[in-house]
Parts: C-alpha cells; structure tokens; sequence
C-alpha cells in the first residue's frame, strides 16, 4: 500500500496512448474510477493525452470518441467491457481487481481479436495463496517499501470520543488538516447524504467548534464531489468528512490526522490502508481509532496497531476468510514444504518454475527434476522423455615427465 502501484499503471498507459493505441481503466464501480481520475486527468492534460471518464452507461459522444478513437484513456467500470464497445484499437486493459479476484479474464476474452494486453493490480497486498492459483499464469511484480509508515495508532473507547477530536484540534490548531472515516459496506456508504450532513453538522458543533467540516458522499454529483475534494486540497476545507472511501484518492500532504469512527466495523486491509493514507502527509501523522458503543477492545485492530507489514497482515486474511472460489481453483497440495511455509521461499519457488520450459526437460538438462515430474504429476507430463542416468567418466591423467 503507498508504493506506487497506480503512478506505474499510469505511466505504462501513456507509453501505450503514444503508441496510437487505446487503455481502458477498469474498476469494480464507477465512483472509484471517478476517484483514480480525479489525479490522472491532470497528468494527462499536461503531456497532451485525451482522457475521458464514463460514469454509467457511456452517452452517445462518449461512444463516438471510442469508436473513432479521440479518447486515448478511458476510465469506467467493467460495464465497458462486458457491453462489447466497437473501440477503434483497444491495447491495454488496466484492472484494478479488489473482491472479485480472477474474473478479469472472462471479460477480456470477450473483446473482439486482436486481445488487448492486461495489466492487474491490487489495492492491497495480496495472500500467497492468491498468487499460486488465481494469478499463477501472470507475470509477477513485487512492489514492497523498505520501510513503513511510522503513522501514531490510537484506539479510544465510544465514552472517551472527546479526548480523540481534542487531540485532532490541536493539530488543526497548527494549520493542519484531518479526515473524519465512516465505515463501508460492501463497497458502498452506510449513511445517506442527509444522514451524512446531519451528523458533520453534529461533530463540527460539538468537537470541532471554529473549523469547517465539508463532507464527502458517493450520493453528492459528481461535480460537487471534485468540488468538494479541491477546497479540501486547497485547504479551505480544514475537516473532509467521508462516508465514501477516501484511500484511493491523491493524498493530502498538509492532512495528517485521521479519526475513524466505529473502527471495529472496518476491515482489517481496509484499516491499513487508510493509515498509509494518512502516513503520506508532510508532516507526523496520527489515526484515531474510536471504537463502537460497549466496545472495549478488539483483536483485529490490536493486530493492525501492532503490525505495520501489508504482505503479513494480508496472509492473516486469508487464515480467517476464504477466499477462494473451490469449485474453480484448487489450492496446491504441498509434498515438501507445509502450505504455511515460508513467503519468500514460495515466491522463489513461483519464479524458479517460470524459468523452466519444456525445451529445458526435453533436453534432459534437468533429470532429478524430470524424474520428480514424471512420479508425482506423470499423467500430465506424458510428452516429456524419460530421464536417463548420467554416466561420467574418470579422467585419465598424465604423468608428467620427468626431466
């Protein structure tokens, strides 16, 4: 999280844009597209690329300037692939995959020949498990930080809110600015934009007396949300309060407090992120966990304060929730190492089996590994030679002459 995951998908569309051809950014709904877009645009406005954003269903001139080819970048949801638009020359598929993992490739294999290149990435770290089975046929790249956020984590019970917007004042008190997290579910805001105003009104009278709170909802337009996030940015807002996820727009750096309400009713990767988020601020950053009413503690948030490390808090993830499909993928069935081994010797493992080939088996070049190929997985591997033993003969020495 924080590495730079959508600046080098940003970047490899417009060696593509450059090329003639056209990129397609695909993500799970439109208000995250939207939220990718609200820094894109810009960056392509700068080197002259045309972009577009389609929000729904693509309107008549959004059509027309695919199918002609005017739009360069394209930025929507998946309906754009499913909906079998005529694009002129469509060269990459950009897909950020959250839940749904896998079912980029039924979508592509609908575009019409010659199919477009395919770049996938994440928004969080992904499970080993993952990587062997849903992505075992992409070439891997690793993005990882040396170092991480040293983001302050603080969690308060529902009885001691106060103390926690107290300590946000005073750093608003310094020119600084804040966010205010709600909870999502599935995706989606768990308030209403009335609900929403109602109750910035509420904390802004209550706790933050003197500050201006904006709010941020997925059911305010479009324009008024871009609207919103700019004076945010422009710090004539000092309190962004979001019922929308926030992790994926551009960071703030002047924003380097973040209260979280009702904390436990987030999830665990979802916590993560949003203390990178926070952690990419100019200045020390904080995060105010604020827990439910008659909660006291909670495991999933210990375990967040504790570990700073994406790649290990995903694997503890995929320990508690499944997520695989098992009529679809099968897990492998480890004969060495045990399944919870060793991350970094299974990604080894991963790209040691991508440098082999059948070429390298034909050819004998490795005859332990055939003989293992042909024992265990031999009704798979019918093709390959039978291994043959080695024989090595001794050398003969000269004796050397004496003089």
């Amino acid at each position: 999280v924080g590495t730079g995951k959508v600046l080098i998908a940003l970047l490899s569309s417009i060696l593509i844009a450059q090329e003639g051809k056209q990129v397609l950014f695909c993500f799970s709904d439109s208000l995250a597209a939207e939220r990718v877009f609200l820094y894109a645009d810009s960056l392509f406005r700068v080197i002259g690329t045309p972009s577009l954003l389609v929000t729904d269903s693509p309107s008549k001139s959004q059509l027309d300037a695919i199918t002609r080819g005017s739009a360069s970048i394209v930025f929507g949801s998946t309906k754009l692939l499913a909906d079998n638009i005529a694009w002129k020359s469509l060269g990459l598929v950009v897909m950020e995959e959250t839940t749904h993992h896998g079912a980029t490739l039924s979508l592509i294999d609908q575009t019409k020949s010659p199919a477009p290149d395919l770049l996938v990435f994440t928004s969080i770290p992904l499970p080993i498990v993952l990587l062997e089975t849903v992505y075992v046929h992409f070439s891997l790249s690793l993005l990882e930080t040396q170092s991480y956020s040293a983001t302050e984590m603080n969690v308060y019970p529902a009885v001691n809110r106060k103390e926690a917007y107290q300590r946000v004042v005073t750093q608003l008190q310094q020119d600084r600015q804040a966010y205010i997290i709600l909870p999502v579910k599935e995706g989606k805001d768990i308030l209403s934009l009335p609900e929403a105003l109602r109750m910035a009104a509420v904390l802004g009278q209550e706790f933050l007396s003197g500050f201006t709170v904006g709010v941020y909802c997925s059911e305010m337009k479009k324009e008024e949300r871009l609207r919103v996030f700019d004076d945010f940015q422009r710090r004539r807002i000092d309190v962004l309060f979001c019922t929308a996820c926030i992790e994926d727009a551009p960071m703030v750096g002047n924003a380097n407090s973040m209260i979280i309400e009702f904390a436990d009713k987030h999830e665990m990767m979802r916590l993560h992120r949003l203390r990178r988020h926070v952690g990419g601020a100019h200045y020390e950053s904080s995060c105010y966990l604020i827990l439910s009413e008659n909660t006291t503690e909670d495991e999933k948030i210990d375990l967040v304060c504790a570990e700073g490390n994406g790649f290990i808090l995903a694997e503890r993830v995929a320990e508690q929730e499944s997520l695989l499909d098992e009529k679809q993928f099968v897990v492998p069935n480890y004969r060495w190492n045990a399944q919870n081994g060793s991350r970094e010797l299974r990604l080894q493992a991963r790209k040691g089996a991508y440098a082999l080939s059948d070429r390298d088996l034909f050819n004998r070049r490795w005859p332990l590994l055939l003989n293992s190929v042909q024992q265990w997985w031999g009704e798979c591997f019918t093709h390959l030679p039978k291994a043959r033993k080695q024989s090595y003969k001794r050398k003969r020495r000269r004796k050397k002459r004496g003089r």
